[in-house]
């Protein structure tokens, strides 16, 4: 059993579940997909090839049954389904509940047939589907490592979270480990000024487009300390599928003194639902 629904200007429309209104006749694109390989003979002096690989967008097509009021429920479904507006879908099943977003390419619902249907296009140019809660693990300061396991079907980024509730010293360096088979990967981040009791350091690492970011809350104040990565010892690290074991400290220190805390958010992605 799968459920579906979409949002759109803040309209969210029940699709399945929903037999006074609707009923989902058909619906494609949830499936996997393959990248798109590129593959250039002569990119390197020495005559090796290069490739490179492209994600293709993913298009969801719903064939849609209109049932009960079917004016006014035909009409709903065009207001909310602008063509090239954005929308956001979720699906739930047994196993999973997500949402992917896209934009809406097609609206055909005539209204001039004996058979009020028709077919309503997505593109999603992130073909993965998200899972719909965040999931956060806090992580130990300590010799010993924390797992944080990604159930998804991909690596993904993630959301880390230091709060120095009280310390001293000002210490002046953070890190966060992981450790696995490729060896120890660290994100290092040097603040010469020293971090203070208060302060919260939100390290923000994305997968799908690379985006970092790296601020210090202080005070009400925000302060970008993206230019205190040292890029000698950080290494850009991602949750692999499965168990990954990470750890934090501070100054250089596992158990640095004082009260502290570190938690890393992260959200599953799914090839197919």
């Amino acid at each position: 059993m799968i459920d579906f629904s979409f949002q759109n200007y803040g309209t969210n429309i029940q699709i399945t579940n929903n037999e006074t209104k609707y009923k989902l006749e058909e619906i494609s694109g949830l499936n996997g997909f393959e990248r798109n390989v590129n593959l250039l003979d002569f990119a390197g002096k020495d005559g090796s090839s290069y490739s490179t690989s492209k994600i293709p967008s993913r298009e969801i097509v719903a064939t849609i049954s209109i049932v009960g009021d079917i004016e006014t429920n035909r009409l709903n479904l065009i207001k909310t389904l602008r063509h090239n507006t954005n929308c956001t879908l979720f699906f739930e099943t047994d196993n999973r509940h997500v949402y992917i977003e896209g934009r809406a390419r097609t609206a055909d619902i005539s209204a001039f047939s004996e058979k009020q249907a028709g077919q309503i296009a997505f593109i999603c140019a992130n073909p993965f589907f998200h899972k719909y809660h965040n999931t956060k693990t806090d992580i130990s300061s300590g010799s010993s490592y924390t797992t944080v396991t990604n159930d998804g079907d991909i690596p993904i980024g993630f959301r880390a979270g230091i709060n120095l509730t009280s310390i001293s010293g000002d210490p002046t360096k953070l890190e966060i480990e992981k450790n696995d088979s490729g060896g120890t990967h660290k994100i290092v981040i040097n603040y010469p000024d020293g971090f203070q009791s208060g302060d919260s350091i939100v390290i923000q690492n994305e997968y799908q487009n690379y985006e970092k970011s790296v601020v210090l809350h202080r005070g009400g104040q925000s302060i970008n300390l993206i230019s205190g990565v040292d890029r000698v010892f950080t290494e850009w690290f991602y949750l692999n599928l499965g168990n990954n074991s990470i750890r934090y400290r501070i100054g250089g220190n596992y158990s640095y003194g004082g009260s502290h805390s570190c938690s890393i958010t992260h959200r599953e992605d799914y090839l197919a639902l």
